[in-house]
């Protein structure tokens, strides 16, 4: 006996050509599209900040409402780290004008006028309100914010 005799038939290849397509598809056509209108449509779009925030409250709402139990449980649902988690969650420290006056953002076309993260961070590590409001007009104002005791440590 050969091992050609002793080898099993192999199965026959099966093909199949299929197509999918969902309903209504239709080929779609690319127009150019102009500075003023990509200016417009950023007009209506709130900032990275403002959605930041406006996270930051809802994350907060999933725990007071119980929904998380701790925040390793939120972070595992987000999909994110726990120290990430309280970073997002420190820019509720914010005085309540600061959070209104970064939610109300919109629309900013120069990057330079919109408030990152870091710089929201840094605001809301110091405690009193009222220094967190003078760094919150220095960098309205594009000056160095005097450093905070939260920054000196």
């Amino acid at each position: 006996m050969t091992t050609e005799d002793a080898a099993e038939p192999a199965a026959p290849a099966l093909r199949v050509t299929a197509k999918f397509k969902r309903p209504g598809d239709r080929r779609k056509t690319m127009r150019p599209v102009t500075r003023q209108e990509i200016d417009e449509e950023r007009a209506n779009r709130p900032t990275s900040a403002a959605i930041l925030l406006a996270t930051a409250h809802r994350l907060e709402e999933v725990l007071r409402s119980g929904q998380a139990a701790s925040l390793a449980e939120l972070a595992r649902t987000v999909g994110v780290t726990v120290p990430r988690i309280s970073q997002i969650l420190s820019l509720l420290l914010l005085a309540p004008d600061i959070q209104e006056a970064v939610l109300a953002q919109r629309g900013v076309v120069d990057r330079k006028l919109v408030p990152s993260e870091r710089e929201l961070r840094r605001i809301a590590a110091e405690a009193d309100w009222e220094l967190q409001r003078v760094a919150w007009r220095a960098l309205q104002d594009g000056v160095p914010a005097p450093e905070s005791a939260a920054t000196r440590t």
